[in-house]
């Protein structure tokens, strides 16, 4: 039921993924701990809908980059893969 009320959608990976090939992620990530804490994007990501929009915005894309950081620590070197320095 639709009620006339504007729904604003959440920030998906899909878009972080299609932001970070124009922009540098970590610089982005940086300001937004300037601007919100050390520890914007941390906890509930669904928690954050009760935020005000822009800082909504920042968590998620904040949640989104520590994911993607978390990932790449996480990922284990095939070691039929050769090494990447």
């Amino acid at each position: 039921m639709e009620t006339g009320a504007p729904q604003v959608s959440q920030f998906r990976r899909e878009a972080y993924n299609a932001i970070v090939e124009y922009i540098d992620a970590a610089d982005v990530f940086a300001r937004l701990r300037g601007g919100f804490g050390e520890t914007v994007g941390t906890g509930d990501f669904y928690a954050f809908e009760r935020l005000p929009f822009e800082e909504r915005l920042a968590n998620e894309f904040a949640f989104i980059h520590r994911t993607v950081l978390e990932e790449e620590a996480g990922r284990v070197q095939d070691p039929s893969e050769p090494a990447v320095e």
